[in-house]
């Protein structure tokens, strides 16, 4: 991933939706959200799948830890299995998102955390081999001050509507202070030349 974030820990793509359309659209999967992380019911988050091992919106691998979720149900899910679209895939801007990179993507989903919802510091890698690397786009409510997005000592700011490669396997923790949801887009997108390619040509700055 080093040719990647050689570039920075925070790098601006030239992909972008419109978040007003999108979440009219995704109102339509009010009652099919899931507790993120089930495994840990006492944090207070939502996820709503895109890609994920079934192409159904319900529960299970892909909302989870797959570390956690392997250990747990003595499964053996990799990324790679990953691979199949939900009815959320079909709204328009998410088909429009992906045109050219959905075989670069496996877990994808719409992440909630309604007011009080957070994720501790942690690292998104496990024995320093990542198979891949998180593309994050700020959906609706995601402004400082009232939500922060810590990537080890620095607050990040996102353009709503845009999507951004983040290093995550740095430290990074997310809080939702404010009265109302907070809404995120996460892909996790394959940690392979193919990729690195496409968000190299992709760069918001060449």
């Amino acid at each position: 991933m080093s040719v990647i974030f050689n570039l920075g820990n925070q790098i601006l793509l030239n992909k972008s939706i419109s978040t007003s359309r999108f979440m009219k659209e995704l109102s339509q999967f009010d009652d099919k959200w899931e507790q993120y992380n089930e495994l840990k019911p006492h944090i207070k988050r939502d996820g709503l799948c895109v890609i994920n091992e079934s192409g159904l919106n319900q529960s299970g691998p892909a909302l989870n830890s797959l570390y956690e979720w392997n250990r747990k149900f003595d499964t053996d899910y990799s990324e790679k299995d990953f691979n199949q679209t939900t009815p959320v895939y079909e709204c328009t801007d998410m088909k429009n998102l992906f045109s050219e990179m959905l075989h670069l993507c496996g877990r994808t989903h719409v992440l909630r955390l309604p007011p009080g919802g957070y994720f501790p510091p942690h690292r998104d890698s496990r024995g320093g081999n990542a198979d891949t690397f998180r593309l994050i786009m700020a959906l609706s409510n995601t402004a400082n001050p009232w939500f922060r997005f810590m990537l080890e000592d620095k607050p990040l700011y996102f353009e709503i509507g845009s999507l951004y490669a983040v290093n995550t396997t740095l430290e990074h923790a997310l809080f939702n202070a404010s009265k109302k949801d907070s809404y995120w887009l996460i892909i996790n997108a394959h940690n392979t030349p193919a990729m690195h390619d496409w968000v190299r040509s992709n760069l918001a700055i060449q």
